[in-house]
């Protein structure tokens, strides 16, 4: 099934952080949020827009929801992802550091080449004011956790 959706073409453009061949619905908020100069008020917006996606995502995919809180001007996406091995990790990784490098300025590639093999995440990329963490379970179910912090705005 295609996870793909069309918040994934539109909004604002960032670098491509994820290996869209296994993380395909993690290309929703990787295109939308990121970037440098982002205004308060398009986060804003966007938080409405990505809201109203993730409900129409998940009435389409009820078997693999994607999970959305907001607390304290956090926007927390928590995306299950079944039926993953180490090998489709460790590659996806691979893929989205490559990616990344292709288009990201030196300091940020230094910060994901120090950061990819922390001990807690597959590997975790910070960039502007987007956080994306992996955890892989032990029921090898890929927890992706996206959190956008509007206060970093101001």
């Amino acid at each position: 099934m295609n996870k793909t959706s069309s918040l994934a073409s539109g909004g604002v453009a960032v670098a491509a952080i994820i290996a869209l061949k296994l993380f395909a619905k993690t290309a929703i908020f990787a295109s939308l949020f990121g970037g440098a100069a982002v205004a308060k008020n398009m986060y804003e917006s966007s938080v409405m827009k990505v809201k109203g996606e993730v409900e129409e995502f998940n009435k389409k995919n009820p078997s693999e929801p994607i999970y959305m809180y907001e607390d304290k001007k956090e926007l927390v996406f928590n995306d299950v992802i079944n039926d993953v091995s180490d090998s489709d990790v460790e590659n996806a990784n691979q893929d989205a550091l490559n990616n990344v490098k292709e288009s990201m300025k030196k300091d940020d590639v230094d910060f994901i080449e120090k950061n990819k093999d922390s001990a807690s995440n597959y590997f975790l990329i910070k960039h502007g004011w987007t956080e994306t963490h992996k955890v892989k379970t032990k029921n090898d179910t890929l927890v992706v956790s996206y959190k956008i912090v509007s206060t970093d705005l101001e």
